[in-house]
């Protein structure tokens, strides 16, 4: 199933940036979230509590950080942070 991805600080985000997170987000959980499986097995992806959840973006050095659990239909983003690694 594909995501709806929103980002809750539109004001805050440059156009580009928004972009490189959908391209970079709509893939983890396409086919059941196989890839978003992995991503957790391999601590790319990892749950903050019931509230966030963090996924990793090691290519393009960023970090999305995601309100709840990833189980709708619609991925809210809440904040896009520089990784450091």
């Amino acid at each position: 199933m594909s995501k709806e991805i929103n980002f809750m600080r539109k004001d805050l985000l440059k156009p580009e940036e928004m972009e490189k997170a959908i391209q970079f987000l709509k893939p983890v959980f396409e086919n059941d979230g196989m890839l978003f499986k992995e991503m957790i097995k391999n601590q790319q992806a990892m749950l903050e509590s019931n509230r966030f959840t963090v996924i990793k973006d090691r290519k393009n050095k960023k970090v999305y950080r995601i309100m709840g659990n990833c189980i709708g239909p619609v991925l809210y983003v809440k904040e896009i942070l520089e990784l450091e690694e």
